[in-house]
Order: structure tokens, then C-alpha cells, then sequence
């Protein structure tokens, strides 16, 4: 049984190569029909293009030509121009600098040489008061009100303690008590 496999599959083996080769043969003659075909068209065939379309052509590639490097001059020459802008800010800046720190450092030393030492001792002084009281005012308040408060109870104690003291007499009948 094991060769009458062997003998099946070597016969559908060789009818699919077969059929493989003769397939391949008829596309060849296909492929060759076309070649023929392709090379008398090129031979055999004028292609007439109106004039205006190959100048339309011509224009359109122009303007996206032109527009291309328009757009690039453009950006090139706009960062040129703002590099060298800025380079002449920061120079120009650099160059007034010196200038300026001077005169701001001698309009700051003039101003402060004419502030009054009393005046401006008194002024922190009164801030520093204010602020001071600000800080100080809850606490203040807070011990103010504990203090009133022991106040009375203290008051309280010392009435009771009074009112339960033995009576004492005095040789003029003036009573009091303790």
C-alpha cells in the first residue's frame, strides 16, 4: 500500500510540473505577443501634443518655480533681518549701559544723601509700632479677657468667704466681718 502512495504521488507530481511547464510556455508566447505589439505602436504611432498645453505646462511649473524661491528668499532675507536686529539692540544696549548704571548710580546716591536720618527713623519707628499692635492685638485681647475673667471668679470667692466669716464685736457696736 505504501507504494501505490508513492506511485500516486509521484504521478500527481509530475502532472503538476507538466501543467506548470506548459503554463509558463503559453505566458511566454503571451509576453512576446505584447513586446511585438508595444514596439510596432512605438515605431508606428505619432503623438501630436497641442502646442498650448506644453505651454501651459511650461507656465504652471514656472510659477510653482518661481513662487518656491520667492518663499524661500523671503524667509531667508526675514531671519537675516531679525538676526541683525537683535544684534543691534544688544549692542546698543551694551554701549548705554555703562552710561545709564552711572547716572542711575549717581541720581540714587543724590537722592539718598538727601533723605533726613530723623525723619526716616521716626517713620520705621511708627511702622514698626503698627505692626507690632497688629501682631500683639489678639494676644492682647485674648489675656484681657482671661484676666476679667479670673477677676471675677477671684471676686466671687473672696464674697462668698465673706458672707460665711463668724461676725465679730467690737466694744462700740461696730460689726464687720472677715
Amino acid at each position: 500500500m505504501k507504494q501505490n502512495n508513492s506511485l500516486i504521488g509521484i504521478a500527481i507530481g509530475v502532472v503538476g510540473i507538466s501543467y506548470g511547464l506548459y503554463s509558463q510556455s503559453k505566458m511566454n508566447k503571451v509576453a512576446k505577443k505584447i513586446d511585438l505589439s508595444i514596439d510596432s505602436l512605438d515605431t508606428n504611432m505619432n503623438v501630436n501634443i497641442p502646442q498650448i498645453i506644453i505651454d501651459t505646462a511650461i507656465n504652471k511649473a514656472v510659477d510653482r518655480g518661481v513662487s518656491s524661491a520667492i518663499d524661500t528668499a523671503v524667509t531667508t532675507i526675514s531671519s537675516e533681518i531679525t538676526s541683525n536686529m537683535r544684534k543691534e539692540v544688544k549692542q546698543s544696549i551694551s554701549v548705554r549701559f555703562n552710561d545709564i548704571s552711572e547716572q542711575i548710580s549717581v541720581e540714587l546716591a543724590d537722592q539718598v544723601s538727601k533723605i533726613d536720618k530723623n525723619t526716616l527713623s521716626d517713620k520705621v519707628a511708627k511702622k514698626a509700632e503698627q505692626k507690632i499692635i497688629e501682631k500683639l492685638d489678639g494676644v492682647v485681647t485674648d489675656a484681657s479677657k482671661t484676666f476679667h475673667t479670673e477677676l471675677k471668679n477671684m471676686g466671687k470667692v473672696y464674697s462668698s468667704m465673706m458672707y460665711q466669716a463668724p461676725r465679730y464685736e467690737i466694744p462700740n457696736s461696730v460689726y464687720f466681718k472677715l
